[in-house]
């Protein structure tokens, strides 16, 4: 599992930043450590926020983990006052999981979607703390068939809505398939899931997007920083996304979701073009190494396009194909690998559908 988080973040470094492979690893290596140390950290707050209460005896409000929160609640309840409510958006993205217990110390009300672990430990708070504080905890478990319902029914009450955005898929990697968007992200056209603009659009709420972000020349320290208010006129997915690649680029080891912003599809090969054309008889060949990467998992050898965020599942018969392409290979080499088996016209079409998606290069 880690393997898959460090291997993918790099992958993803490399197609949005348009940095080495090198460069890339090291991304995500700090990625991978950053990502420890935050879930690390609220687990120490939590665990002290029961020890907070347990002491107060059912009294006193903690304060915050951030800070700027005097100058964004002012804006969240103005923003509410002049339309009815407010939808906050968040990010995976620096100490994102502390938000929504720094808006609980503010006394600002909010419902909130939540998935797995995270509603659990939301719950264990507020059934231990103080009225003022538990009551701003409306927690709905985004496994619930009837979220959106939920959801709906509190909004026309003009209660605060804090909803993740970022992410084409979730965790568990699922793909959105319907109801998304394509937005522009780091030049890269991506789907993403459009929930929060639809529900900003059907109750005519603004949105404001919410970044925890260390502050300048200190890693232990953050502050809650608004951003560009959207409104419901604007295109708002967009918006979102363009704000939140502004700070990746400045701090991209912070950003947690790099694991599953891609979009693989893994093809495997099997239909080819019909147009054939004369094998690479006097040909080389050697990997894209611009655009692909050749990796193994168990027993399948895949090799992803990293501009087109793809991938392409090398067949059982290709054969020495993967250790040709890892070192670079003469016109002979290839053509002692065609000559190997009966799969001579496979293996053409192969070369040829590879050659097609960026990611051999033949040396002529």
């Amino acid at each position: 599992m880690e393997f898959d988080r460090k291997f993918f973040s790099s992958i993803n470094y490399q197609t949005l930043l348009n940095i080495s492979e090198q460069a890339a690893d090291q991304l995500s290596i700090e990625n991978h450590e950053y990502r420890s140390f935050c879930i690390d950290r609220f687990d120490k707050r939590l665990a002290l926020l029961v020890k907070h209460f347990a002491e107060q005896k059912g009294t006193g409000i903690p304060e915050a983990e951030h800070s700027g929160w005097e100058h964004v609640c002012k804006e969240i309840t103005l923003i509410q006052q002049q339309h009815g409510g407010v939808i906050l958006a968040l990010f995976h993205f620096g100490l994102h999981r502390s938000i929504l217990v720094d808006l609980a110390c503010n006394g600002i009300p909010v419902v909130s979607p939540i998935a797995g672990k995270a509603y659990w430990d939301f719950y264990q708070q507020k059934h231990i703390a103080p009225a003022e504080f538990a009551n701003c905890f409306n927690l709905i478990e985004v496994n619930n068939p009837s979220v959106g319902k939920q959801l709906v029914k509190q909004m026309r009450k003009g209660q605060i809505v804090t909803i993740y955005v970022d992410g084409n898929m979730g965790p568990d990697g699922v793909h959105v398939s319907e109801g998304g968007v394509e937005v522009c992200f780091f030049g890269k056209k991506i789907h993403v899931k459009e929930g929060i603009s639809r529900l900003a659009s059907t109750f005519k709420m603004p949105v404001l997007p919410l970044f925890s972000l260390a502050k300048p020349n200190s890693e232990n320290c953050y502050q809650i920083i608004a951003g560009e208010v959207l409104p419901t006129n604007s295109d708002v997915m967009q918006g979102l996304y363009s704000q939140l690649e502004g700070h990746i680029t400045q701090r991209p080891q912070e950003w947690e979701y790099i694991t599953c912003c891609h979009r693989w599809m893994q093809q495997h090969i099997g239909t080819f073009s019909s147009d054939m054309y004369e094998s690479y008889k006097n040909t080389g060949l050697q990997l894209n190494r611009q655009n692909a990467r050749l990796v193994e998992q168990g027993d399948d050898v895949l090799l992803f396009n990293l501009q087109r965020q793809t991938a392409v599942k090398l067949p059982t018969w290709s054969g020495e194909l993967k250790h040709l392409l890892s070192n670079g290979c003469t016109a002979n080499d290839v053509q002692q690998w065609l000559e190997l088996d009966d799969e001579n016209q496979l293996k053409v079409r192969l070369i040829n559908e590879l050659i097609s998606k960026e990611l051999v290069t033949a040396l002529m």
